[in-house]
């Protein structure tokens, strides 16, 4: 008898991974950047305008850095663009969410741990939203470098699902301050798609800055930011259990002291309303039972029990058939 046995995948630190570390642990699709729909909402023109300003400051900042050969990631290229996270994250969801650094990861699907350079996080949550991964500027970005990028999004999608979120659309970062990608994981037909984008670099070798990649990056950031605030909301959601009118939400008001005292009187009023209806419905067949008997009695048509029976059958099929529709009325909402 064959055994076929396999290694497993081992947890790799994001910086220790390797070129072949992308095609092993994920299936990533490259896509052009004109393919992509920068769609936002609820941004009003102004703030657009702050923003372009802010992407070209960065711009202007990166191009000067570049060349007076100040390349490096971690004393060049992280805080400032942590800066503009934080610029960004200001002007577009307030109070709601913040940027922090270096915080650990693991992503237990795709076996890659390690520290994020920087993400928005919700407020007072240990849930990302937005990751950020920083390279140096003189060095083209890498498949590794995608692969690492990769499993901060993957990690945080899944901290997510404990907020009882799981999101259609998830973007994560990845830039050299010259260099940019964005990467992306997508639901559909329930299962996850990863993509990431063809570079966009926001100046030349010479440091020369392309206002044009300017306000393509100021489209891509609006983006990741409005589909940021769309997962904090969706997040603020008490979690519904159960269908139709039998809605139940996971949150309980610990500052109400006699919801206990109020659902076992509620129990108590409903056990009562049901045994009067038993005693009135027993009467009432005894009565009908009686009629029946005298009329055969007397010679004349008296109400059969079939009758009876249809009548009562008649109302529970029209109750079970509303209930059946309300079903499929639900089931089909979330099939389409």
């Amino acid at each position: 008898m064959l055994v076929e046995t396999r290694i497993p995948i081992l947890s790799k630190k994001g910086s220790e991974l390797s070129n072949a570390d992308l095609d092993e642990r994920f299936s990533f699709g490259r896509v052009p950047l004109n393919a992509f729909r920068w769609g936002r909402k609820g941004i009003h023109p102004k703030i657009v305008y702050k923003c372009f300003l802010r992407v070209g400051r960065f711009a202007v900042r990166m191009a000067r850095q570049f060349r007076r050969g100040a390349i490096l990631e971690i004393p060049f290229v992280q805080p400032a663009s942590r800066l503009l996270l934080h610029q960004l994250c200001s002007l577009l969801l307030d109070d709601d969410a913040e940027v922090r650094f270096e915080v650990k990861y693991k992503a237990s699907e795709v076996h890659i741990h390690g520290r994020m350079d920087s993400g928005v996080f919700m407020a007072e949550s240990n849930a990302c939203v937005l990751s950020d991964e920083d390279k140096r500027m003189d060095e083209k970005l890498k498949d590794c470098d995608i692969c690492q990028a990769g499993g901060e999004l993957a990690a945080s999608v899944e901290m997510l699902r404990n907020f009882g979120v799981n999101p259609l659309i998830f973007n994560s970062l990845l830039n050299s301050g010259r260099e940019w990608i964005l990467l992306r994981r997508v639901l559909h037909d329930s299962r996850p798609v990863w993509q990431y984008s063809s570079s966009l670099y926001l100046f030349n070798k010479e440091g020369e800055v392309d206002v044009d990649s300017v306000y393509l990056l100021t489209r891509m950031l609006m983006h990741c930011f409005s589909n940021s605030r769309d997962l904090i909301d969706q997040a603020k959601e008490p979690l519904q259990i159960g269908y139709g009118n039998e809605m139940y939400s996971d949150e309980r008001d610990d500052d109400n002291d006699d919801f206990d005292e109020e659902e076992d009187e509620d129990e108590d009023e409903d056990k009562k309303e049901n045994d009067t209806a038993k005693k009135q419905n027993a009467k009432t067949l005894k009565t009908a039972a009686g009629s029946a008997l005298a009329n055969k009695a007397k010679g004349t048509a008296g109400i059969s029990g079939s009758k009876r029976r249809a009548s009562i059958t008649r109302k529970f099929s029209t109750v079970l058939t509303h209930e059946n529709l309300r079903l499929f009325e639900r089931t089909s909402k979330y099939e389409l």
